[in-house]
């Protein structure tokens, strides 16, 4: 019985160790994550520049009022320094491509098709 309870509080000591190992090696940094080719500035920089963008929620919310479907994709991109979401969305006969300013929600662009895919069913 010794020798299994030894055992016992050994494995649970075994199980603690790898347990906070794995803890710690999941928990937030304390500073922000820097590439090895960047400096913090840059780091401070890149940050700064998506201040002021919409949550994809709320780009996603903007491009339903202009089109009712289901959103397929949705990507953050940025053209000619200009930070914009392409939204695509679907319903049963059409599809939908929107792009939208990031920042203030403007519709950028508004392409609207027929689901040539409806017909492969």
């Amino acid at each position: 019985m010794n020798k299994k309870t030894g055992l016992g509080i050994g494995l649970l000591a075994i199980c603690l160790v790898i347990g906070f190992t794995a803890y710690q090696s999941n928990a937030a940094p304390t500073e922000p994550i820097v590439a090895a080719s960047e400096t913090k500035e840059e780091t401070v920089e890149k940050q700064d520049r998506f201040d002021g963008v919409l949550s994809i929620e709320e780009a996603k919310q903007i491009a339903l009022t202009e089109f009712e479907g289901k959103v397929t994709e949705i990507e953050l991109d940025e053209d000619d320094g200009r930070l914009m979401y392409e939204v695509e969305l679907k319903n049963e006969t059409h599809e939908a491509e929107i792009e939208l300013d990031a920042r203030t929600g403007d519709i950028i662009e508004l392409d609207i098709e027929e689901d040539d895919d409806r017909w492969d069913d």
